[in-house]
C-alpha cells in the first residue's frame, strides 16, 4: 500500500521510518524545501523522556546530535526568582542535524524522500472497494503539477499545514520571535521570564554554548517590539547570527485530525504543549501512534488517548496563566520556592508534570498552590 507523507520534520520522518521498516508499505515523503532541517524554527529542547519513545533515541548516533545539556533552570517574575537543579538534564538537540538524521533513517528503511516538492491539495477518488477510496495528491515539482495516487495521506506539514486546511481546520496560535545572539552564560543553565506584558507565553534564554544563546519571546500582540524591549531590559546587546521562530499552534480538541485514510501528526494536528510550547516529543508520540494504527489496522484517535489528555491539561494551564498578573507570578514563584516543591520539580521532568500523581504530590508539598487551580477551571 502507498503512503504519502507531507513534510520531512520529526513527525513526518519518524512516521515514515516506522512504516517503511515493516516492508509492507511504499512510503514517500514530500518536502517543500530543498534541504531537510531548514529553516530551523525551535530550540530543540527535549526532556529525558524522549528515550522512552523508541530505542533509536538512546543509540550512539542520537547522542552525537545532542548539542548541550541543561541541568539548571532559573524562573523569573517581576520580583521573585526560583532556581532549580534537574536530576536528569534536558537535552538541547541540534535541530537541523536531528531532522536530517531522522529522514536518513527513514530512507535507510526504504522510504523515498522528495525535496523541492510542494504539496498543493488532495482529492478523493472513490472506487467502491474499501469504503475509503484512493487519494490523489497534487505535488508541484520543477514548475509542474504531478498527480500521485495513494492509499494513505499523512499531513506532517507543521503550522502552515495545507493538509489540515483541506480537512477544514483553523487554528489558534502564539507568535514567537527567537534569535541566536552572542551571549556569555552558564551553558548548562536555562532562564525563563514571566511577565503580564507577555502573559500569553514567556521569554527565554537557552544556551547553545558558553558564548551563544537562543533568546526568544512569545505573546499575542506586539511580539517583535516586546522582544526588543526584553533584550534592552536584560542588557543583551550581542551580535545576532540568525533569526528563527515563528507562529506556534495552540492545541485544540476540535481539530479534525483523521478522515478515513487522511491523517495529521505533530504540529499539523496542533500537538504542542500549550504551557511550554514543547512540540518535538508530542510530534514523535503522534507519529508512532499513527504508524502503529496503520500497520495494525487500529484506530488512530484511540491510540492518541493519553497524548490528547496531556494536551488538554497543558491547555488548561496555559489558559490559567493567561489571566496572571505580575503579582500572581510573584506569588506563584514564592510558593514554589519551598524545598519540598523544589525537590519534586528536580526529580520529575516537564513531561511528567501533567500526570495526576505529580499534581497530587505537588499540592501535598505546597497546599497553597490550590488557589491557582481555580484560575484553570
Amino acid at each position: 500500500m502507498k503512503v504519502c507523507i507531507i513534510g520531512a520534520g520529526p513527525a513526518g520522518s519518524f512516521a515514515a521510518y516506522n512504516l517503511a521498516k515493516t516492508g509492507q508499505f511504499d512510503v514517500e515523503i514530500f518536502e517543500n524545501h530543498g534541504e531537510v532541517g531548514k529553516p530551523v524554527q525551535c530550540s530543540g529542547l527535549v526532556t529525558k523522556t524522549i528515550s522512552d519513545i523508541d530505542p533509536i533515541f538512546s543509540c550512539e548516533e542520537f547522542t552525537k546530535i545532542i548539542g548541550g545539556k541543561i541541568s539548571k533552570v532559573r524562573l523569573f517574575s517581576e520580583n521573585e526568582k526560583l532556581e532549580l537543579e534537574l536530576k536528569e538534564p534536558d537535552l538541547v538537540l541540534d535541530r537541523e542535524r536531528f531532522d536530517k538524521w531522522l529522514s536518513a533513517l527513514a530512507e535507510k528503511e526504504g522510504a523515498k524522500l522528495n525535496l523541492h516538492s510542494k504539496f498543493i491539495k488532495f482529492e478523493r477518488e472513490w472506487n467502491g472497494g474499501n469504503g475509503r477510496g484512493e487519494i490523489i495528491v497534487h505535488i508541484e515539482r520543477h514548475g509542474k503539477i504531478e498527480k500521485i495516487k495513494t492509499d494513505f495521506l499523512i499531513g506532517a506539514d507543521g503550522f502552515f499545514s495545507k493538509v489540515s486546511k483541506g480537512l477544514g481546520n483553523e487554528r489558534e496560535f502564539i507568535p514567537c520571535v527567537q534569535a541566536n545572539i552572542a551571549y556569555k552564560s552558564d551553558p548548562e543553565r536555562m532562564d525563563i521570564f514571566f511577565s503580564e506584558k507577555y502573559r500569553e507565553l514567556f521569554a527565554w534564554i537557552v544556551p547553545k554554548n558558553a558564548e551563544l544563546a537562543e533568546v526568544g519571546l512569545g505573546c499575542k500582540e506586539g511580539t517583535s517590539e516586546k522582544f526588543r524591549e526584553f533584550l534592552k531590559e536584560r542588557g543583551i546587546h550581542g551580535k545576532v547570527s540568525g533569526h528563527t521562530g515563528g507562529p506556534i499552534s495552540l492545541y485544540s480538541k476540535k481539530q479534525n485530525i483523521s478522515d478515513r485514510n487522511i491523517f495529521l501528526v505533530g504540529e499539523a494536528a496542533t500537538f504542542v504543549k500549550a504551557s511550554t510550547l514543547g512540540g518535538i516529543i508530542p510530534s514523535l508520540h503522534s507519529a508512532k501512534a499513527l504508524a502503529g494504527a496503520i500497520i495494525n489496522g487500529g484506530n488512530y484517535e484511540k491510540e492518541l488517548g493519553n497524548l490528547k489528555r496531556e494536551m488538554r491539561i497543558h491547555l488548561k494551564i496555559r489558559r490559567a496563566l493567561d489571566r496572571f498578573s505580575d503579582a500572581d507570578y510573584d506569588a506563584l514563584l514564592k510558593m514554589m520556592n519551598k524545598e519540598s516543591v523544589k525537590k519534586l520539580l528536580k526529580e520529575h521532568s516537564r513531561d511528567e508534570y501533567s500526570g495526576n500523581s505529580f499534581a497530587l504530590k505537588l499540592l501535598m508539598a505546597q497546599p497553597l498552590l490550590t488557589k491557582f487551580l481555580f484560575k484553570a477551571l
